[in-house]
């Protein structure tokens, strides 16, 4: 007769297994493939940036602007119209209708203070060029957000190959404690944890599985996709480049269209100061046209001259805004050089830092820890260890492995930072081109 606590450790064994099998069985796919909602086709980096610099709504905004800027610069540049004047005087009243009525039809045309057409012309060309540079800087931008977003879905598809394995060696830890507890060699109350152990695989397979869903979303958002097109991302995480030339990219800082297109700012701002102060000077109008006599039918030519006195409104006012204006512009300008070597010097440092923690768990802790659960198991097969050792180094490799993929994420993610920043550091994804 069975004893009662043997019953509860039976009915509790039963009941982590059938859990294990309602949690593993929805998500027991490894590859993403293998889902009919998943579409087939592989999607590579190449197209990814391609289709983003296509479709991405914000770089096509920038485009907008660009024209926008420049169709400024073409209205800037234009001349005044002249205006044609009609005036009638002394008709009716105390005059006998139109008899004595004198007509005058003229054309009147404003010309500016010298000075003011070409400052505003250049300050509208920096303008234009300002658009067209922070364009540029948009879409190194977009170029880096669809390299990251690869790498999030290269690392979250490394995550689910590493969470299926996990699962299939659970599952093959249960069959051998379920092998040694009929032969009567360890506890059932083994057989009972196996089963937690297995269940939790199937936590993490499902868990993984919706992080690779997420990481998809996220990448096909930027072409303004709702819903994925692709199943997986062609590419490989394990490739270590070698370390970026730091003074290389520290010298190219200053030809980023980051730099640029505020330099451009200041030189727009710089012209439109002096434009405000070239507007104290007052624009003429001159004014020709021909003079009709009603009475006699005779005419004659009139000319004239239009100059606005500067007596309430000399710009004073404009010339301080404008000021003020300019001193932002090169301040800004100075906040983004340093903003721009901080990011720098993080990405390097980021770097050699990711570079050494990769390197030490590929190199030594993986392949000890490896060896370390074969041997484990091994023992544990033969009844030199017990269940505990046994799950504990599993966890440990599990969790190396893990490390392992998210410390080639980072490092990923420093190359592109790197890249961006206009240092040569190699493929920003590994095997992304291929």
């Amino acid at each position: 007769m069975c004893h009662p606590t043997e019953i509860s450790m039976h009915i509790r064994s039963i009941c982590l297994w059938c859990a294990a099998v309602l949690i593993v069985m929805p998500g027991v796919r490894a590859d993403p493939g293998a889902d009919a909602a998943v579409p087939a086709r592989s999607l590579t980096l190449e197209e990814a940036v391609r289709r983003a610099l296509d479709a991405n709504p914000e770089y096509a905004a920038g485009r907008a602007r660009i024209l926008a800027a420049e169709g400024a610069a073409e209205t800037v540049g234009a001349f005044s119209n002249p205006e044609f004047r009609v005036e009638v005087e002394n008709f009716g009243g105390d005059f006998p209708r139109w008899r004595g009525s004198e007509s005058t039809y003229a054309v009147a045309q404003a010309l500016e203070a010298p000075g003011k057409r070409g400052a505003r012309l250049r300050a509208a060309g920096h303008a234009a060029e300002a658009e067209r540079l922070s364009a540029e800087a948009e879409r190194l931008d977009l170029v880096a957000r669809v390299k990251g977003a690869f790498l999030h879905v290269l690392g979250a598809q490394e995550h689910l190959r590493l969470s299926g394995e996990g699962l299939r060696t659970a599952e093959e830890l249960r069959e051998a404690v379920d092998g040694l507890v009929e032969a009567g060699e360890v506890s059932p109350i083994e057989r009972s944890r196996a089963d937690g152990e297995l269940a939790m695989a199937g936590v993490d397979l499902l868990r993984a599985e919706q992080g690779l869903s997420e990481a998809r979303r996220s990448l096909s958002m930027l072409w303004g996709a709702e819903v994925p097109d692709f199943g997986r991302v062609e590419g490989t995480l394990d490739e270590v480049p070698p370390p970026a030339d730091a003074e290389s990219i520290r010298r190219s800082l200053e030809g980023l269209p980051d730099l640029a297109m505020r330099r451009e700012e200041v030189s727009r701002r710089r012209e439109a100061l002096q434009l405000a102060r070239r507007e104290r000077l007052p624009d003429v109008t001159l004014t020709f046209g021909r003079r009709e006599f009603a009475e006699t039918g005779e005419h004659a030519y009139v000319a004239g001259i239009a100059l606005p006195l500067p007596l309430w409104n000399r710009n004073r006012g404009r010339i301080v805004e404008v000021s003020a204006l300019q001193d932002e512009a090169v301040l800004d300008l100075r906040a983004a050089e340093v903003r721009l070597r901080v990011r720098l010097e993080n990405a390097l440092e980021a770097s050699d830092r990711c570079r050494a923690e990769v390197a030490a768990l590929r190199e030594t802790l993986l392949p000890e820890m490896r060896r370390v659960f074969e041997a484990v198991r091994e023992g544990y097969e033969r009844g030199k260890f017990p269940l505990v050792d046994l799950l504990m180094s599993r966890g440990s490799l599990i969790e190396a492995e893990g490390r392992y993929v998210e410390a080639l994420v980072r490092l990923g993610h420093a190359r592109i930072e790197l890249e961006r920043l206009g240092g040569p550091a190699g493929p920003a994804v590994p095997g992304g081109d291929r």
